[in-house]
Formats: C-alpha cells, sequence, structure tokens
C-alpha cells in the first residue's frame, strides 16, 4: 500500500513538472526549464543532474536501480530534458536524451 502512495505522488509530480517545462519552454525560459528537471533528479531519484550527463545509459541504469519505477521516472526526467533541448533546437542533444529514455523505459518494462 505504501508502495502505491509513493507511485502515485511520484506520478503526480511528473505530471505537474511536464506541465511546467512545457510552459517555461513555450515562454523560452529553457535555462528554468533544465532547472526544475535537474531539482527533480536530485528530489526524485538522489542523483545528480550533471552525474546524468556524464555518464553512458547503461552506468546511468545501474545509478537508477532495478526498481521499474524508479526507472520509469528516470525515463521521463530525460523525456522532459529531450524536450527543452528540442525547444532549444538542441536536436543532437534532444536525439540522446530520447535515446537513453528509450532505454531506461525499455529496462523498466523487462522488470514487471
Amino acid at each position: 500500500m505504501l508502495q502505491d502512495d509513493l507511485i502515485g505522488r511520484l506520478i503526480l509530480d511528473l505530471a505537474a513538472l511536464e506541465d511546467r517545462v512545457t510552459g517555461l519552454c513555450a515562454k523560452h525560459t529553457f535555462d528554468e526549464a533544465l532547472g526544475d528537471v535537474e531539482t527533480a533528479w536530485e528530489r526524485l531519484l538522489d542523483i545528480p543532474r550533471e552525474i546524468t550527463e556524464r555518464v553512458d545509459a547503461e552506468t546511468l541504469a545501474q545509478l537508477v536501480g532495478t526498481e521499474p519505477a524508479k526507472l520509469r521516472v528516470a525515463s521521463q526526467l530525460l523525456a522532459l530534458e529531450a524536450k527543452v533541448f528540442a525547444y532549444r533546437g538542441q536536436t543532437a542533444r534532444a536525439a540522446a536524451c530520447t535515446e537513453r529514455s528509450v532505454l531506461l523505459a525499455a529496462r523498466a518494462s523487462a522488470r514487471r
């Protein structure tokens, strides 16, 4: 029951974050949007965002752990970063984030 409550709160937190990031991107305040995602990495997964950018996808998956819920959260955070980079016109960075997001989502699905 406690696990279900935690997952429910994570989903609500991520939905609110996605709304906020989308709004900030529409206003072209990309640094603030990335700052919000950075805060979420640390608050939700206790992983500094600067580390997520410096390690490969396999290492990031190991840092996140084996819990499917955590892998899905990390996947969604990477998808949000991809959205910011795409809005900013940084297509290579957006593609890299998307690739990593897909890998983590696949890992989460495989661990069900």
